[in-house]
């Protein structure tokens, strides 16, 4: 028979030490999650931002062009590590487009012929680049392929293909393990979180009784 006097004796004595372990695993869980978040988020901003200041610095000073706008996009993309490939080079120069007019450049004189410039330069990026907001690998591969295509080089596109298909797979795998590891982290932080209150409540439940059972003794 089970002895549930003891359990709760027990309970009693160790639940603070519990308590404690649980608060600190849903903390460290918890936090992993907030900062990677804010962390990562702020920073792809960040770049972002600096990435249309100097685009805009080339609209003013008539440097802007298409040599200039991918040699700013790959200095930056290198000094965050990969984040305007993340976003993605035509995305990139589309939200450039809507920061001219929600920066309310249009108040400047050379407006319009500065926004039609981004315009075009975005066009030219469409029709040239079609895979400009790919991975580098992937990007690569499909750049391949459509030469191989065109050239009607068969060995070459069904090897291109074979390879495109190596790395999507490995890609899925990646994304597949983040998946897996982000939604583990928040049930365990969320479940430490309950405990933790649920200790404390029953700690000052116990407490109340210590304090009558003094008392009355």
């Amino acid at each position: 028979m089970i002895d549930f006097k003891k359990i709760v004796r027990l309970f009693d004595k160790y639940f603070f030490i519990v308590a404690v372990i649980l608060t600190v695993i849903s903390s460290f869980f918890m936090s992993k999650l907030l900062i990677t978040d804010i962390f990562i988020g702020q920073s792809e901003t960040s770049y972002h931002e600096k990435y249309f200041v100097y685009l805009e610095n080339g609209l003013k000073n008539n440097l802007f062009n298409e040599v200039y706008a991918k040699t700013g996009f790959n200095y930056f993309d290198r000094e965050s590590e990969g984040a305007l490939t993340n976003a993605g080079y035509i995305e990139l120069l589309e939200n450039f487009a809507v920061y001219l007019i929600t920066e309310n450049l249009q108040k400047d004189s050379s407006f319009q012929f500065n926004y039609q410039k981004a315009i075009d330069l975005l066009a030219k990026a469409k029709e040239t680049e079609p895979f400009a907001s790919l991975p580098n690998e992937e990007r690569r591969l499909m750049d391949n392929i459509q030469i191989f295509i065109h050239r009607n080089d068969t060995l070459n596109t069904l090897q291109s293909l074979t390879e495109l298909k190596q790395v999507i797979l490995a890609r899925h795998e990646e994304y597949r393990k983040i998946d897996i590891q982000n939604s583990w982290s928040l049930p365990l932080a969320i479940i430490g979180i309950a405990f933790t209150i649920i200790f404390g409540i029953w700690s000052t439940i116990t407490s109340i009784k210590k304090y009558k059972n003094s008392v009355s003794a």
